[in-house]
């Protein structure tokens, strides 16, 4: 046998060893565990139609100024509901940074 057969061998061995043990090894470490992010459905009053409120007939000065402030509660109404929303999506984006930041 030639010299270099000689050494080859047991460096053969030794790589293939030391691939075996570095694959199980790798099998062995524990898994992270899985984030689980609930997404809270936004309530359903939040999304539901304002009414627009009715202008009776016969239109006097009066029944305007009435209508006038209901519109104006229906508006503010309608900012408050999209405020709410807002504001449940900002949180959303909270907790999936804080559970990405965790993760890492």
């Amino acid at each position: 046998m030639n010299r270099c057969a000689l050494i080859c061998k047991p460096i053969r061995a030794l790589i293939l060893l030391y691939l075996l043990l570095s694959v199980t090894a790798c099998k062995n470490v524990p898994r992270s565990p899985a984030i689980s992010i609930v997404a809270e459905p936004i309530p359903e009053s939040l999304t539901n139609p304002t009414p627009t409120p009715v202008l009776h007939t016969p239109v006097t000065w009066g029944g305007i100024a009435l209508w006038s402030d209901q519109l104006r509660d229906s508006l503010d109404t309608c900012n408050d509901d999209k405020a709410a929303i807002g504001d449940l999506y900002l949180r959303r984006l909270q907790r999936i940074n804080a559970a990405a930041q965790s993760a890492h």
